[in-house]
Protein backbone atom coordinates (compact mmCIF):
# COMPACT_ATOMS: atom_id res chain seq x y z
CA UNK A 1 0.00 0.00 0.00
CA UNK A 2 2.68 2.06 0.79
CA UNK A 3 4.69 1.44 -2.39
CA UNK A 4 1.21 2.52 -4.40
CA UNK A 5 0.91 5.64 -2.88
CA UNK A 6 4.52 6.74 -3.11
CA UNK A 7 4.09 5.81 -7.19
CA UNK A 8 0.86 7.78 -7.29
CA UNK A 9 2.91 10.93 -5.31
CA UNK A 10 5.93 10.92 -7.80
CA UNK A 11 3.75 10.72 -10.85
CA UNK A 12 2.10 13.54 -9.68
CA UNK A 13 5.48 15.17 -8.89
CA UNK A 14 6.87 14.18 -11.86
CA UNK A 15 3.18 15.80 -13.77
CA UNK A 16 3.29 18.81 -11.73
CA UNK A 17 7.90 19.57 -12.71
CA UNK A 18 6.93 18.93 -16.60
CA UNK A 19 4.18 21.18 -16.71
CA UNK A 20 5.63 23.85 -15.52
CA UNK A 21 9.05 22.81 -17.59
CA UNK A 22 6.91 23.21 -20.46
CA UNK A 23 4.97 26.40 -19.40
CA UNK A 24 8.54 27.97 -19.68
CA UNK A 25 9.18 27.62 -23.16
CA UNK A 26 8.43 30.00 -25.88
CA UNK A 27 5.42 29.74 -27.97
CA UNK A 28 3.96 27.08 -26.31
CA UNK A 29 0.58 27.59 -24.21
CA UNK A 30 -0.45 24.93 -21.78
CA UNK A 31 -4.18 26.55 -21.08
CA UNK A 32 -7.22 25.14 -23.37
CA UNK A 33 -8.21 26.67 -26.41
CA UNK A 34 -11.48 26.48 -28.23
CA UNK A 35 -12.24 23.54 -30.71
CA UNK A 36 -10.37 23.85 -33.63
CA UNK A 37 -11.19 21.62 -36.92
CA UNK A 38 -8.08 21.61 -39.17
CA UNK A 39 -7.58 19.46 -42.30
CA UNK A 40 -4.06 17.47 -42.27
CA UNK A 41 -4.60 15.69 -45.44
CA UNK A 42 -7.26 15.23 -48.12
CA UNK A 43 -7.69 11.91 -47.36
CA UNK A 44 -10.63 11.23 -44.81
CA UNK A 45 -8.60 8.93 -42.47
CA UNK A 46 -5.92 11.42 -41.92
CA UNK A 47 -8.84 14.20 -41.04
CA UNK A 48 -8.80 14.97 -37.02
CA UNK A 49 -10.52 17.14 -35.22
CA UNK A 50 -8.67 18.57 -32.49
CA UNK A 51 -9.90 19.36 -29.11
CA UNK A 52 -6.84 19.21 -27.21
CA UNK A 53 -3.81 21.48 -26.53
CA UNK A 54 -1.54 21.76 -29.55
CA UNK A 55 1.80 19.46 -29.21
CA UNK A 56 3.19 20.14 -32.87
CA UNK A 57 7.26 19.43 -33.10
CA UNK A 58 9.06 22.44 -32.81
CA UNK A 59 11.65 21.01 -35.38
CA UNK A 60 8.70 21.61 -38.41
CA UNK A 61 7.82 24.91 -40.35
CA UNK A 62 6.89 27.55 -37.74
CA UNK A 63 3.17 28.19 -38.51
CA UNK A 64 1.05 31.26 -37.42
CA UNK A 65 -0.46 31.11 -34.00
CA UNK A 66 -4.15 30.16 -34.30
CA UNK A 67 -5.56 32.77 -32.03
CA UNK A 68 -9.15 33.23 -32.10
CA UNK A 69 -10.78 36.66 -33.69
CA UNK A 70 -12.25 38.80 -30.90
CA UNK A 71 -15.51 38.77 -30.89
CA UNK A 72 -18.29 41.16 -32.55
CA UNK A 73 -19.32 43.99 -29.73
CA UNK A 74 -22.67 43.77 -29.12
CA UNK A 75 -23.24 47.02 -28.15
CA UNK A 76 -25.65 49.15 -30.28
CA UNK A 77 -23.88 51.37 -32.24
CA UNK A 78 -25.85 55.12 -31.65
CA UNK A 79 -27.31 57.23 -34.05
CA UNK A 80 -25.34 60.79 -34.22
CA UNK A 81 -28.46 62.53 -31.72
CA UNK A 82 -30.72 64.58 -33.53
CA UNK A 83 -34.23 66.39 -32.74
CA UNK A 84 -37.36 68.08 -34.34
CA UNK A 85 -39.31 70.71 -33.50
CA UNK A 86 -43.30 70.55 -34.29
CA UNK A 87 -46.06 73.21 -33.82
CA UNK A 88 -48.57 69.97 -34.52
CA UNK A 89 -50.82 70.79 -37.27
CA UNK A 90 -51.71 74.10 -36.38
CA UNK A 91 -49.95 77.23 -38.21
CA UNK A 92 -46.77 79.50 -37.25
CA UNK A 93 -48.68 81.82 -35.81
CA UNK A 94 -48.47 82.04 -32.09
CA UNK A 95 -51.10 83.03 -29.66
CA UNK A 96 -52.19 82.30 -26.23
CA UNK A 97 -50.79 78.93 -25.06
CA UNK A 98 -49.54 76.83 -27.51
CA UNK A 99 -48.02 72.77 -26.96
CA UNK A 100 -44.53 72.36 -29.16
CA UNK A 101 -43.68 68.44 -29.85
CA UNK A 102 -39.99 67.93 -29.85
CA UNK A 103 -39.22 64.34 -31.09
CA UNK A 104 -35.58 63.60 -30.46
CA UNK A 105 -34.00 60.41 -32.08
CA UNK A 106 -32.45 58.79 -29.36
CA UNK A 107 -33.56 58.34 -25.49
CA UNK A 108 -32.57 61.86 -23.67
CA UNK A 109 -32.52 63.15 -20.22
CA UNK A 110 -33.41 66.87 -20.58
CA UNK A 111 -34.65 69.17 -23.06
CA UNK A 112 -34.93 73.08 -23.28
CA UNK A 113 -36.89 75.36 -25.58
CA UNK A 114 -35.12 78.56 -26.66
CA UNK A 115 -36.17 81.40 -29.22
CA UNK A 116 -34.03 83.68 -30.60
CA UNK A 117 -35.45 87.15 -32.39
CA UNK A 118 -32.90 88.07 -35.34
CA UNK A 119 -29.32 87.79 -33.94
CA UNK A 120 -30.21 89.04 -30.53
CA UNK A 121 -29.10 86.81 -27.34
CA UNK A 122 -30.97 83.34 -27.19
CA UNK A 123 -33.70 83.66 -24.41
CA UNK A 124 -35.11 80.32 -22.62
CA UNK A 125 -38.72 79.23 -22.15
CA UNK A 126 -38.39 76.92 -20.32
CA UNK A 127 -38.10 72.66 -19.72
CA UNK A 128 -40.55 70.42 -21.79
CA UNK A 129 -41.78 66.97 -20.18
CA UNK A 130 -42.25 63.67 -21.46
CA UNK A 131 -45.44 62.50 -22.51
CA UNK A 132 -45.95 58.60 -22.23
CA UNK A 133 -49.05 58.46 -24.34
CA UNK A 134 -47.85 60.17 -27.30
CA UNK A 135 -43.82 58.86 -26.59
CA UNK A 136 -42.74 62.77 -27.14
CA UNK A 137 -41.75 65.69 -25.24
CA UNK A 138 -44.03 68.52 -25.14
CA UNK A 139 -43.41 72.09 -24.23
CA UNK A 140 -46.66 74.68 -23.19
CA UNK A 141 -45.03 77.48 -24.34
CA UNK A 142 -47.77 80.78 -22.80
CA UNK A 143 -46.26 83.04 -25.71
CA UNK A 144 -48.50 85.37 -24.15
CA UNK A 145 -44.90 86.30 -21.83
CA UNK A 146 -42.99 86.74 -24.99
CA UNK A 147 -43.62 90.12 -26.91
CA UNK A 148 -44.77 89.72 -30.53
CA UNK A 149 -43.04 89.30 -32.93
CA UNK A 150 -40.94 87.07 -35.33
CA UNK A 151 -38.48 83.97 -33.70
CA UNK A 152 -36.92 81.15 -33.91
CA UNK A 153 -37.40 78.49 -31.86
CA UNK A 154 -35.09 75.28 -31.18
CA UNK A 155 -34.66 72.49 -28.30
CA UNK A 156 -31.27 71.86 -26.88
CA UNK A 157 -31.65 68.54 -26.10
CA UNK A 158 -29.06 66.12 -23.67
CA UNK A 159 -28.97 62.74 -23.93
CA UNK A 160 -28.23 59.95 -20.97
CA UNK A 161 -24.26 59.55 -22.53
CA UNK A 162 -23.57 63.60 -22.16
CA UNK A 163 -24.16 64.59 -25.63
CA UNK A 164 -25.80 67.68 -26.10
CA UNK A 165 -27.36 69.18 -29.79
CA UNK A 166 -29.87 71.83 -30.69
CA UNK A 167 -32.79 70.90 -32.81
CA UNK A 168 -33.79 72.48 -36.28
CA UNK A 169 -35.21 75.64 -36.08
CA UNK A 170 -38.52 76.14 -36.41
CA UNK A 171 -39.88 80.23 -37.56
CA UNK A 172 -42.85 80.81 -35.52
CA UNK A 173 -44.60 84.44 -35.45
CA UNK A 174 -46.13 85.66 -31.67
CA UNK A 175 -48.98 87.51 -32.05
CA UNK A 176 -51.19 88.27 -29.34
CA UNK A 177 -52.29 92.18 -29.10
CA UNK A 178 -55.77 92.97 -29.38
CA UNK A 179 -56.35 96.01 -31.82
CA UNK A 180 -59.73 98.16 -30.37
CA UNK A 181 -61.77 98.45 -32.90
CA UNK A 182 -64.10 100.75 -33.48
CA UNK A 183 -67.96 100.53 -33.94
CA UNK A 184 -69.74 102.62 -36.93
CA UNK A 185 -72.57 104.82 -36.41
CA UNK A 186 -71.85 104.98 -32.89
CA UNK A 187 -72.61 108.13 -31.06
CA UNK A 188 -71.27 109.03 -27.81
CA UNK A 189 -71.07 112.41 -25.54
CA UNK A 190 -68.21 111.16 -23.54
CA UNK A 191 -64.82 113.00 -23.62
CA UNK A 192 -62.44 110.92 -26.13
CA UNK A 193 -60.36 108.53 -24.60
CA UNK A 194 -56.78 108.33 -25.49
CA UNK A 195 -55.49 104.99 -27.15
CA UNK A 196 -54.01 102.66 -24.90
CA UNK A 197 -49.92 102.09 -25.54
CA UNK A 198 -49.16 98.80 -26.68
CA UNK A 199 -46.24 97.35 -24.63
CA UNK A 200 -43.94 97.71 -27.41
CA UNK A 201 -45.12 101.22 -27.79
CA UNK A 202 -44.65 101.73 -23.94
CA UNK A 203 -41.07 100.65 -23.64
CA UNK A 204 -40.29 102.78 -26.90
CA UNK A 205 -41.49 105.79 -25.02
CA UNK A 206 -39.29 105.24 -21.72
CA UNK A 207 -36.16 104.33 -24.04
CA UNK A 208 -36.79 108.02 -25.13
CA UNK A 209 -36.65 109.37 -22.83
CA UNK A 210 -34.07 107.79 -21.26
CA UNK A 211 -32.01 108.41 -24.06
CA UNK A 212 -32.64 112.05 -23.97
CA UNK A 213 -31.77 112.11 -20.42
CA UNK A 214 -28.57 110.56 -20.97
CA UNK A 215 -27.92 113.00 -23.67
CA UNK A 216 -28.57 115.80 -21.66
CA UNK A 217 -26.41 114.76 -18.64
CA UNK A 218 -23.47 114.13 -21.41
CA UNK A 219 -23.96 117.79 -23.01
CA UNK A 220 -24.12 119.51 -19.14
CA UNK A 221 -21.20 117.35 -18.23
CA UNK A 222 -18.98 118.73 -21.29
CA UNK A 223 -19.59 122.09 -20.91
CA UNK A 224 -19.29 122.27 -17.28
CA UNK A 225 -15.68 120.64 -18.43
CA UNK A 226 -15.09 123.02 -21.18
CA UNK A 227 -15.98 126.39 -18.81
CA UNK A 228 -13.67 125.15 -16.29
CA UNK A 229 -10.89 124.78 -18.86
CA UNK A 230 -11.33 127.83 -19.98
CA UNK A 231 -11.42 129.83 -16.80
CA UNK A 232 -8.68 128.23 -15.92
CA UNK A 233 -6.96 129.24 -19.03
CA UNK A 234 -7.75 132.30 -18.84
CA UNK A 235 -6.68 132.77 -14.67
CA UNK A 236 -3.28 131.39 -16.24
CA UNK A 237 -2.85 133.72 -19.32
CA UNK A 238 -3.58 136.71 -16.84
CA UNK A 239 -0.74 135.25 -14.10
CA UNK A 240 1.73 134.61 -16.83
CA UNK A 241 1.29 138.03 -18.41
CA UNK A 242 1.81 139.70 -15.14
CA UNK A 243 5.32 137.84 -14.17
CA UNK A 244 6.20 138.68 -17.68
CA UNK A 245 5.24 142.30 -16.86
CA UNK A 246 6.76 141.96 -13.64
CA UNK A 247 10.26 140.33 -14.76
CA UNK A 248 10.49 143.14 -17.63
CA UNK A 249 9.91 146.26 -14.91
CA UNK A 250 12.26 144.40 -12.61
CA UNK A 251 15.35 144.48 -14.90
CA UNK A 252 14.24 148.27 -16.03
CA UNK A 253 11.99 148.13 -18.89
CA UNK A 254 9.41 150.70 -18.87
CA UNK A 255 5.78 149.53 -18.56
CA UNK A 256 4.19 149.66 -22.04
CA UNK A 257 0.34 150.13 -22.61
CA UNK A 258 0.72 147.91 -26.00
CA UNK A 259 -0.09 143.70 -24.14
CA UNK A 260 2.37 141.70 -25.11
CA UNK A 261 1.85 137.82 -26.54
CA UNK A 262 1.69 135.24 -24.01
CA UNK A 263 3.06 131.73 -23.46
CA UNK A 264 -0.30 130.56 -23.87
CA UNK A 265 -0.51 131.40 -27.47
CA UNK A 266 -3.63 132.06 -29.20
CA UNK A 267 -7.16 131.13 -27.88
CA UNK A 268 -8.39 128.03 -27.94
CA UNK A 269 -12.15 126.72 -29.17
CA UNK A 270 -12.28 124.64 -25.66
CA UNK A 271 -15.64 123.41 -26.45
CA UNK A 272 -14.08 121.32 -29.58
CA UNK A 273 -11.20 120.18 -27.23
CA UNK A 274 -13.57 118.79 -24.61
CA UNK A 275 -15.48 116.87 -27.44
CA UNK A 276 -12.37 115.41 -29.32
CA UNK A 277 -11.63 113.93 -25.31
CA UNK A 278 -14.99 113.06 -24.73
CA UNK A 279 -15.03 110.54 -28.30
CA UNK A 280 -11.28 109.58 -27.37
CA UNK A 281 -12.35 109.20 -23.08
CA UNK A 282 -15.27 106.39 -24.85
CA UNK A 283 -12.80 104.54 -26.97
CA UNK A 284 -10.56 104.33 -24.41
CA UNK A 285 -13.80 102.90 -21.30
CA UNK A 286 -14.71 100.35 -24.15
CA UNK A 287 -10.80 99.14 -24.73
CA UNK A 288 -10.52 99.35 -20.67
CA UNK A 289 -7.35 101.64 -21.26
CA UNK A 290 -6.82 103.57 -18.17
CA UNK A 291 -3.55 104.60 -19.17
CA UNK A 292 -5.14 106.21 -21.99
CA UNK A 293 -7.80 107.74 -19.74
CA UNK A 294 -4.31 109.06 -17.52
CA UNK A 295 -3.59 110.82 -20.70
CA UNK A 296 -6.66 112.42 -21.70
CA UNK A 297 -6.82 114.17 -18.20
CA UNK A 298 -3.19 115.21 -18.55
CA UNK A 299 -4.30 116.67 -22.36
CA UNK A 300 -7.27 118.82 -20.63
CA UNK A 301 -4.86 120.47 -18.04
CA UNK A 302 -1.74 121.07 -20.39
CA UNK A 303 -4.29 122.63 -22.76
CA UNK A 304 -5.60 125.13 -19.85
CA UNK A 305 -2.56 125.53 -18.69
CA UNK A 306 -0.02 125.86 -21.95
CA UNK A 307 1.74 123.36 -20.86
CA UNK A 308 3.74 121.61 -23.73
CA UNK A 309 3.23 118.00 -24.65
CA UNK A 310 5.67 115.43 -23.14
CA UNK A 311 6.37 117.45 -19.91
CA UNK A 312 5.59 116.44 -16.44
CA UNK A 313 2.07 118.29 -14.76
CA UNK A 314 3.71 120.62 -12.40
CA UNK A 315 2.68 121.06 -8.71
CA UNK A 316 0.64 124.36 -8.90
CA UNK A 317 -1.86 122.20 -11.65
CA UNK A 318 -2.79 119.30 -9.55
CA UNK A 319 -5.87 121.05 -8.38
CA UNK A 320 -6.82 121.74 -11.24
CA UNK A 321 -5.90 117.94 -12.70
CA UNK A 322 -8.54 117.23 -9.52
CA UNK A 323 -11.52 118.82 -10.99
CA UNK A 324 -10.88 117.76 -14.25
CA UNK A 325 -10.57 113.97 -12.95
CA UNK A 326 -13.90 114.75 -11.18
CA UNK A 327 -15.34 115.57 -14.59
CA UNK A 328 -13.94 112.74 -16.52
CA UNK A 329 -15.26 110.47 -14.08
CA UNK A 330 -18.78 111.61 -14.16
CA UNK A 331 -18.54 111.72 -18.40
CA UNK A 332 -16.96 108.15 -17.66
CA UNK A 333 -20.18 106.79 -15.68
CA UNK A 334 -22.63 108.06 -18.80
CA UNK A 335 -20.35 106.20 -21.39
CA UNK A 336 -20.65 103.57 -19.37
CA UNK A 337 -24.41 103.57 -18.64
CA UNK A 338 -24.67 103.70 -22.23
CA UNK A 339 -22.45 100.78 -23.31
CA UNK A 340 -23.64 98.69 -20.53
CA UNK A 341 -27.22 99.68 -19.58
CA UNK A 342 -28.30 102.82 -17.13
CA UNK A 343 -29.27 101.83 -13.89
CA UNK A 344 -32.68 102.91 -12.66
CA UNK A 345 -33.18 101.99 -8.81
CA UNK A 346 -36.72 103.35 -9.34
CA UNK A 347 -38.03 101.44 -11.83
CA UNK A 348 -36.51 98.30 -12.11
CA UNK A 349 -35.39 95.97 -9.21
CA UNK A 350 -35.22 92.25 -8.15
CA UNK A 351 -36.91 91.97 -4.93
CA UNK A 352 -36.78 88.41 -3.94
CA UNK A 353 -34.81 85.48 -4.82
CA UNK A 354 -35.92 82.06 -3.17
CA UNK A 355 -36.63 78.22 -3.19
CA UNK A 356 -39.77 76.89 -4.72
CA UNK A 357 -39.74 73.35 -4.75
CA UNK A 358 -36.87 71.20 -4.00
CA UNK A 359 -35.86 67.93 -5.13
CA UNK A 360 -34.07 64.76 -4.52
CA UNK A 361 -31.27 63.77 -6.14
CA UNK A 362 -30.26 59.80 -7.31
CA UNK A 363 -27.62 60.09 -4.39
CA UNK A 364 -29.86 61.11 -1.87
CA UNK A 365 -28.90 64.36 -1.60
CA UNK A 366 -31.37 67.23 -2.32
CA UNK A 367 -31.15 70.30 -4.64
CA UNK A 368 -33.29 73.26 -5.16
CA UNK A 369 -35.18 72.70 -8.48
CA UNK A 370 -36.96 75.53 -9.02
CA UNK A 371 -36.17 79.14 -7.87
CA UNK A 372 -38.25 81.88 -8.16
CA UNK A 373 -37.57 85.48 -9.07
CA UNK A 374 -39.60 88.58 -8.13
CA UNK A 375 -39.24 92.57 -9.03
CA UNK A 376 -40.13 95.71 -10.25
CA UNK A 377 -40.40 96.99 -13.74
CA UNK A 378 -41.94 99.15 -16.47
CA UNK A 379 -45.63 98.48 -15.70
CA UNK A 380 -47.98 96.49 -18.09
CA UNK A 381 -44.62 95.92 -20.78
CA UNK A 382 -41.97 92.85 -21.15
CA UNK A 383 -38.84 93.01 -19.29
CA UNK A 384 -35.98 90.64 -19.12
CA UNK A 385 -34.22 88.70 -16.73
CA UNK A 386 -30.73 87.70 -16.89
CA UNK A 387 -29.63 85.01 -14.62
CA UNK A 388 -25.75 84.48 -14.16
CA UNK A 389 -23.16 82.73 -14.32
CA UNK A 390 -24.67 80.27 -16.77
CA UNK A 391 -25.98 82.57 -18.12
CA UNK A 392 -29.93 82.06 -18.47
CA UNK A 393 -31.79 85.22 -20.21
CA UNK A 394 -35.61 84.81 -19.78
CA UNK A 395 -38.84 87.18 -21.05
CA UNK A 396 -41.21 88.04 -18.26
CA UNK A 397 -44.71 90.21 -18.33
CA UNK A 398 -45.26 92.89 -15.87
CA UNK A 399 -48.35 93.29 -14.57
CA UNK A 400 -50.23 97.00 -14.52
CA UNK A 401 -48.07 97.87 -11.67
CA UNK A 402 -44.79 96.54 -12.68
CA UNK A 403 -44.60 93.71 -10.57
CA UNK A 404 -43.06 90.40 -12.21
CA UNK A 405 -43.21 87.35 -10.88
CA UNK A 406 -40.80 84.41 -12.48
CA UNK A 407 -39.82 80.28 -11.73
CA UNK A 408 -36.97 79.10 -12.86
CA UNK A 409 -37.86 75.26 -13.64
CA UNK A 410 -34.24 74.57 -14.21
CA UNK A 411 -31.89 73.24 -11.90
CA UNK A 412 -28.88 75.91 -11.14
CA UNK A 413 -25.12 74.50 -10.20
CA UNK A 414 -24.27 75.09 -6.54
CA UNK A 415 -22.04 78.61 -6.28
CA UNK A 416 -22.29 82.53 -6.79
CA UNK A 417 -24.70 83.75 -9.39
CA UNK A 418 -26.27 86.91 -9.75
CA UNK A 419 -29.42 88.39 -11.10
CA UNK A 420 -30.53 91.29 -12.76
CA UNK A 421 -33.76 92.78 -14.73
CA UNK A 422 -33.84 95.13 -17.75
CA UNK A 423 -35.00 96.49 -20.83
CA UNK A 424 -33.28 96.00 -24.73
CA UNK A 425 -33.30 97.80 -27.51
CA UNK A 426 -33.91 96.39 -31.18
CA UNK A 427 -30.73 94.68 -31.22
CA UNK A 428 -30.72 92.95 -27.76
CA UNK A 429 -28.36 95.46 -26.35
CA UNK A 430 -29.25 95.85 -22.69
CA UNK A 431 -30.05 99.58 -22.49
CA UNK A 432 -31.53 100.29 -19.24
CA UNK A 433 -31.70 97.82 -16.13
CA UNK A 434 -31.47 97.46 -12.40
CA UNK A 435 -28.54 96.75 -9.67
CA UNK A 436 -27.31 92.71 -10.13
CA UNK A 437 -28.17 90.77 -6.59
CA UNK A 438 -25.70 88.45 -5.83
CA UNK A 439 -26.85 84.97 -4.53
CA UNK A 440 -25.65 81.74 -3.58
CA UNK A 441 -27.14 78.21 -4.12
CA UNK A 442 -25.85 75.55 -1.60
CA UNK A 443 -27.90 72.52 -2.32
CA UNK A 444 -31.51 72.80 -1.52
CA UNK A 445 -30.90 76.61 0.46
CA UNK A 446 -30.75 80.44 -1.60
CA UNK A 447 -28.68 82.74 0.20
CA UNK A 448 -29.11 86.33 -0.60
CA UNK A 449 -25.66 88.22 -0.04
CA UNK A 450 -26.14 91.43 2.02
CA UNK A 451 -23.73 93.53 0.07
CA UNK A 452 -26.28 94.49 -2.52
CA UNK A 453 -29.55 93.40 -0.54
CA UNK A 454 -32.12 96.28 0.60
CA UNK A 455 -30.19 98.59 3.08
CA UNK A 456 -31.41 98.34 6.44
CA UNK A 457 -30.96 101.06 8.82
CA UNK A 458 -28.04 100.42 11.22
CA UNK A 459 -28.69 101.22 15.04
CA UNK A 460 -26.27 103.52 17.07
CA UNK A 461 -23.54 101.42 19.04
CA UNK A 462 -24.65 100.35 22.42
CA UNK A 463 -22.91 101.35 25.18
CA UNK A 464 -21.65 97.66 25.19
CA UNK A 465 -20.18 98.14 22.14
CA UNK A 466 -18.19 101.01 23.01
CA UNK A 467 -14.31 100.85 23.04
CA UNK A 468 -14.17 102.62 26.51
CA UNK A 469 -16.72 99.90 27.91
CA UNK A 470 -14.04 97.27 28.76
CA UNK A 471 -11.42 100.94 30.39
CA UNK A 472 -14.32 101.71 32.36
CA UNK A 473 -15.56 98.12 33.63
CA UNK A 474 -11.33 98.16 34.88
CA UNK A 475 -11.69 100.90 36.59
CA UNK A 476 -15.21 100.42 38.40
CA UNK A 477 -13.04 96.89 39.69
CA UNK A 478 -10.16 98.64 40.87
CA UNK A 479 -12.02 101.12 42.98
CA UNK A 480 -14.54 98.91 44.40
CA UNK A 481 -11.19 96.82 45.18
CA UNK A 482 -9.35 99.75 47.22
CA UNK A 483 -12.73 100.11 48.74
CA UNK A 484 -12.61 96.79 50.19
CA UNK A 485 -8.82 97.11 51.06
CA UNK A 486 -9.42 100.45 52.63
CA UNK A 487 -12.15 98.70 54.85
CA UNK A 488 -10.60 96.08 55.46
CA UNK A 489 -7.48 97.80 56.99
CA UNK A 490 -9.53 99.99 59.23
CA UNK A 491 -11.77 97.72 60.50
CA UNK A 492 -7.82 95.94 61.39
CA UNK A 493 -6.91 98.93 63.36
CA UNK A 494 -10.50 99.29 64.95
CA UNK A 495 -9.86 95.74 66.49
CA UNK A 496 -6.66 95.81 67.56
CA UNK A 497 -7.11 99.73 69.49
CA UNK A 498 -11.24 99.11 70.69
CA UNK A 499 -10.59 102.24 73.06
CA UNK A 500 -10.31 104.15 70.49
Amino acid sequence: MKKILGVIVGVSLFGFVAHAAFAQLPGISLEETPAITTETSSSPDLKTTSTETSTTNTTETPQTSATPAPLPSTAPVLAPLSASVSLGESSSTISGVKNIFIRPNRKVVSVELRLMQRETQERYLGQAQFDVTSGRWVFAWNSTETPDGSYRLFAVVKAVDGATVRSSAVYVAVKNEKREETRSGATTTEAPVPPRLSPEERREKYLKEKEEEGRKREEEIRKDLSNKTETEEKKKRVTTQTSDEGTQLSQGETRSSTPRPSRLGTPIDFEKVINEKSQELKDAVERGDTEKRKKIINDIVRTAHGIPAGTSIPKDSEEFAKKVEESVLKLEQVITERERGIIDEKTFKVERVHVTEVATRPDGTETASKIAFRGKGLPDSFVTLYIFSIPIVVTVKTDAEGNWDYTLDKELEDGSHQVYVGITDVKGKVVVRSNPVPFVKTASAITVEEALATPVAQAAPSFVENNYFYGIVTIIIMIVAFIFVFLGIKMSKSSENPTE
